[in-house]
């Protein structure tokens, strides 16, 4: 009789445990559900209401190393014609040479490790292990960037530093206007002073590098 009973807890309790671990595996595999939900009903969602698709990582890091590899291989072609005295067209690189090879930058013709690995090939500063080689692309995209930035704002504070003296020089041609018709009220006799402007162009320094 003792030993029916200790059977009987025995199966009860593993039958206990059973359920618990099935239901910590249930809750583990909740939130992944959820958020696969999540991202569908977002997508739905912006989809409706702007009629637009938003890129997911894999494209947008597929897009960064498009733009990485186009702009490097770009930057050395650039160099390689130069020395022979040739000149590089970047609108022709740019939009029908490396789309011809791979793609419009919308819808790349590789993915990003395949890219990645072309340029391992060519350049030695892109690791040759594909992981490694898609985060140099981003992090050579990424600082590309940053430097077209700063070229931008710095050629912004250079045009509103030029708007200000043109400002202020037309200040002084409107006092020494005054100042004339002045001395010509007071001294009817003499000829009235003429009066030169100079004129100071500014010139703006454009980066031709990629857009």
């Amino acid at each position: 009789m003792a030993t029916t009973t200790k059977s009987t807890v025995n199966k009860n309790g593993s039958a206990t445990a059973n359920a618990k671990s099935q239901a910590t595996t249930n809750t583990a595999t909740k939130p992944a559900a959820s958020a696969n939900d999540l991202i569908g009903r977002v997508t739905t969602t912006l989809k409706k209401t702007y009629k637009v698709n938003l890129n997911d990582r894999k494209k947008r890091v597929a897009l960064k190393v498009y733009h990485a590899l186009r702009e490097k291989m770009g930057l050395d072609l650039q160099t390689q014609v130069r020395k022979n005295n040739g000149t590089f067209d970047w609108q022709k690189w740019n939009t029908k040479v490396f789309v011809l090879l791979f793609g419009k930058p919308e819808a790349p013709k590789y993915s990003a490790p395949v890219m990645a690995k072309i340029a391992s090939y060519f350049y030695d500063t892109i690791s040759e292990e594909p992981t490694q080689a898609v985060a140099d692309l981003v992090e050579f995209n990424r600082q590309s960037l940053e430097r077209r930035n700063a070229i931008q704002e710095q050629s912004e504070d250079e045009d509103l530093e030029g708007d200000d003296e043109e400002f202020d020089d037309s200040v002084l041609d409107d006092e020494d206007d005054l100042d004339a018709a002045a001395e010509s009220d007071l001294d009817e006799g003499d000829d009235e002073d003429d009066l030169d402007d100079d004129d100071e162009d500014f010139e703006d320094e454009e980066d031709d590098e990629l857009e």
